[in-house]
């Protein structure tokens, strides 16, 4: 059993790194980084909208007229997509780093993970939320989104929700990524 002083393999066998894009990991659902108007506009977001098909931007339109506040997220189908789910979670805007946007952040990762666990899903990949459009510190991010995992799997060790996959498009974001992940398993 996982307890909250584990630092080893049990855990960051749970908490994986790869270099590729979300759209294709070997997972249940996946969770994308979006503008709060849920619309595709760009980055990881437009990528995912433009290979689950039209029915994708149809459900959201439906399930989300109006804008979204940071931290809320929406849960579609997977359309063309072969996932259960795809998770589009309204993410902060880098501001400089004095409006609390570390905060937000981590509670954009605990929020969709959480989703996950309460929908009884086995595995999910999440993009670096936050780090294309909306400018984002990659280093910074990649240690809240790392700590944010290790902080779930903490604190729902029993969870069905047993493997996080970081699915990083761009090789300074996975190098970013598997340092960091590094420097928590070996700290």
């Amino acid at each position: 059993m996982l307890t909250s002083g584990d630092h080893g393999p049990a855990l960051w066998e749970r908490i994986d790194v790869q270099f590729g894009p979300v759209y294709q990991q070997e997972v249940e659902a996946i969770i994308t980084s979006t503008h709060p108007a849920m619309r595709g506009a760009g980055g990881v977001d437009a990528a995912v909208h433009s290979k689950a098909g039209t029915g994708l931007m149809r459900e959201i339109m439906q399930s989300c007229p109006d804008e979204m506040v940071v931290g809320a997220y929406v849960v579609t189908k997977g359309h063309d997509l072969p996932y259960k789910a795809i998770f589009h979670i309204a993410s902060p805007t880098w501001q400089g780093g004095d409006f609390g946007e570390d905060e937000l952040l981590e509670q954009c990762y605990l929020r969709v993970f959480e989703g996950a666990h309460s929908r009884d899903f086995k595995s999910v990949a999440t993009c670096s939320i936050s780090t294309g459009n909306h400018a984002f510190p990659i280093e910074r991010a990649a240690i809240i989104a790392l700590t944010s995992a290790k902080k779930f799997f903490e604190s729902r060790p029993n969870s069905p929700l047993d493997k996080i996959v970081f699915a990083l498009y761009h090789s300074f974001e996975y190098q970013s990524f598997c340092q960091e992940r590094d420097r928590l398993i070996f700290s």
